[in-house]
């Protein structure tokens, strides 16, 4: 597995600390978004499905969900460059775009836009902006709701196998309140404006970080 790890090809512009979507992204003409904010459907549809795919566009979060996973592999000034070149020739046109964009904001402190993102979120269904939902709900934005939340203004993470929060909440937000399961233990994290707040529930004790700080339940 080290070995597959270490011969994955990396496409980083190294000139702009950017991390490439594909090797023939760049090549791809760009395409003026602003005359398209008021579609009421998908892009692809709009223009064709060969044709969209051969622009400077991206239907979703893709190197920005990569470096949501991979968080401790990207520094705050990686992450930010690509969340300013990415996000603003991203169509959202996939349901599982807007709660990337929310965690992702959040962590580099654009409350505003995080709010907006997870309005679009959770609300994917109910506005029905783009006319789908007599087909079913969006269950995977569901669930991107849910990380919106404890991802997001929570700020939970695991790296290197240990749990951090690092909270952002809304300032129209008095509490935010969850339980999570990690091996073998259950944890109920409380978190408002001045305070964030940790109990293990159940399960052994444990270390856990906050704001980088150690703490142990």
């Amino acid at each position: 597995m080290e070995e597959v790890s270490n011969n994955i090809y990396k496409n980083w512009d190294k000139s702009r600390e950017l991390l490439i979507q594909d090797d023939a992204f760049m090549d791809y003409p760009e395409i003026d978004m602003e005359k398209y904010a008021d579609r009421t459907m998908p892009l692809l549809e709009i223009i064709g499905y060969e044709r969209v795919m051969r622009y400077r566009i991206l239907r979703q979060a893709d190197v920005l969900l990569l470096m949501y996973l991979l968080n401790d592999k990207f520094d705050k000034t990686q992450k930010l460059t690509a969340y300013n070149f990415y996000e603003p020739i991203t169509t959202h046109d996939s349901s599982l775009s807007f709660n990337t964009h929310c965690i992702m904001a959040v962590e580099l402190g654009m409350k505003e836009k995080a709010v907006d993102y997870f309005f679009k979120t959770c609300r994917l269904d109910l506005d029905d902006e783009q006319d789908t939902a007599a087909s079913g709900l969006h269950g995977a934005s569901l669930g991107g709701t849910w990380q919106a939340v404890v991802n997001g203004f929570g700020g939970l993470r695991v790296i290197e196998g240990q749990l951090h929060l690092a909270p952002i909440i809304p300032e129209k937000w008095k509490k935010l309140s969850f339980n999570i399961h990690f091996n073998g233990r259950l944890i109920g994290i409380s978190i408002t404006e001045k305070a964030t707040e940790v109990k293990l529930i159940s399960g052994d004790g444990i270390e856990l970080f906050i704001n980088r700080n150690s703490v142990k339940i």
